[in-house]
């Protein structure tokens, strides 16, 4: 399953790709902080373009984006998560 995002990071819309897979029990949002059904979002990152280097950056986080978003009240977790899956590709 696929999932993407689309955040305004730095007075600009950023977009990351990743993968989602739906967990069966209820955890809490990274992104949120509520208990809520979650998966676990991966996005790749490249660190080296010329030699492939690629790691992943994974955290648990809602299953449904717009309860999600209406939870949010923090942006530091986010910031982080869009600024390091950012910093790592240049």
């Amino acid at each position: 399953m696929k999932k993407f995002m689309v955040y305004e990071y730095e007075g600009k819309l950023t977009a990351l790709k990743g993968s989602f897979l739906p967990s069966q029990k209820k955890d809490i949002c990274h992104f949120c902080n509520q208990v809520t059904d979650v998966g676990l979002f991966t996005v790749d990152v490249t660190i080296n373009s010329k030699a492939n280097t690629y790691k992943a950056l994974s955290n648990y986080i809602c299953q449904d984006a717009e309860s999600c978003n209406a939870h949010l009240t923090n942006t530091e977790k986010l910031d982080y998560f869009v600024a390091y899956s950012q910093s790592a590709k240049k």
